[in-house]
């Protein structure tokens, strides 16, 4: 018996860990416009982005330059706690991962600022990429 408060608690705690989840996944399904610049760089860029959900992933089309990736998404949790959008793609079979803040605009809308920067070596100067919302 003793134990079963505190499993209890913890049972509480990881459903609503998940249903928040869930939650940021919906709220940035949508289309956006990018500006952005790539890591190493120091031109910058601007492009569209679509965001949709398939099963307990995202799926994100991004168009820049008339060129198109499509990349996975995922709501992960950071070792802070903080949950975070994480997009991995290939650019020119090189793999590029972003770390993206989720917050809401002066509308409500899922407003995403993102570093970019390759998973696998040092980047020293990140890429940065921010969404805005397309509106309907």
């Amino acid at each position: 018996m003793k134990y079963l408060f505190p499993l209890l608690l913890w049972s509480s705690w990881a459903w609503a860990a998940e249903e928040h989840d869930d939650f940021l996944r919906q709220f940035v399904v949508g289309e956006y416009q990018i500006v952005g610049k790539p890591p190493d760089a120091k031109t910058t860029y601007l492009g569209h982005a679509t965001i949709q959900t398939s099963g307990s992933q995202l799926v994100i089309k991004r168009t820049i330059a008339g060129k198109t990736w499509v990349a996975q998404g995922r709501i992960e949790k950071t070792h802070e706690d903080v949950r975070v959008l994480r997009i991995r793609f290939l650019r020119d079979q090189a793999p590029i991962e972003q770390t993206c803040l989720i917050s809401s605009d002066l509308d409500n809308d899922a407003r995403i600022t993102c570093y970019s920067y390759s998973p696998h070596a040092k980047t020293p100067d990140p890429g940065l990429e921010a969404y805005f919302p397309v509106k309907p």
